[in-house]
């Protein structure tokens, strides 16, 4: 018994061979390019800070979901100049004052859509606030050979209205860190 599968967009046939197969071809796209291209809402923070006490937990960079739908983190990546340096990242923490206002950019270049979020990172004044321990969620340490990191979330980290993140790190003065949050928006 033969017979024909049709796509339903390109209106393309193909046969479906005597044994059961068709050949097809298509493509994927992940959660945060859909975002980008169809919805233009996918964007990035990037983060900047420098060590100023060594062995301290100081805030690199702060970000807080103001928008009345989700926010979904796709992915972060840390880098740094010394392989000596602790990441943290936290939830639930209360941000006090300080830090600079951070750029946010649309991923999707020719579009102007804002990303609506309180977002600050600590390129040349602290930001101070009270982080929760009990509220890491994870522990990132840098080693010989390592100085970068990416943390892919793949769409599972998600910061309703109000939720936050904090990105905090313990190195020695003068160490430099840089970290990337790519996010996108989603309704419920």
């Amino acid at each position: 018994m033969d017979f024909t599968v049709v796509d339903p967009n390109t209106k393309d046939a193909q046969k479906v061979t005597s044994d059961g197969y068709a050949k097809v071809s298509g493509y994927t796209q992940t959660p945060f390019a859909h975002q980008s291209i169809t919805h233009q809402s996918a964007f990035s923070f990037y983060g900047k800070h420098t060590v100023a006490s060594s062995a301290t937990d100081e805030i690199v960079a702060f970000l807080r979901n103001d928008s009345s739908v989700d926010l979904v983190v796709d992915k972060i990546i840390f880098s740094s100049n010394s392989v000596d340096i602790k990441i943290e990242i936290h939830h639930g923490s209360v941000y006090t004052s300080g830090g600079e206002a951070a750029d946010i950019t649309n991923m999707n270049l020719k579009s102007s859509e804002p990303a609506n979020v309180f977002a600050v990172h600590s390129k040349t004044t602290a930001i101070t606030g009270t982080v929760d321990s009990t509220k890491e969620l994870q522990d990132i340490r840098l080693g010989t050979g390592f100085r970068s990191f990416v943390t892919d979330f793949n769409g599972g980290l998600v910061l309703g209205r109000n939720n936050n993140l904090s990105i905090l790190c313990e190195g020695t003065a003068g160490d430099k860190v840089r970290a990337t949050i790519y996010f996108h928006f989603v309704s419920n």
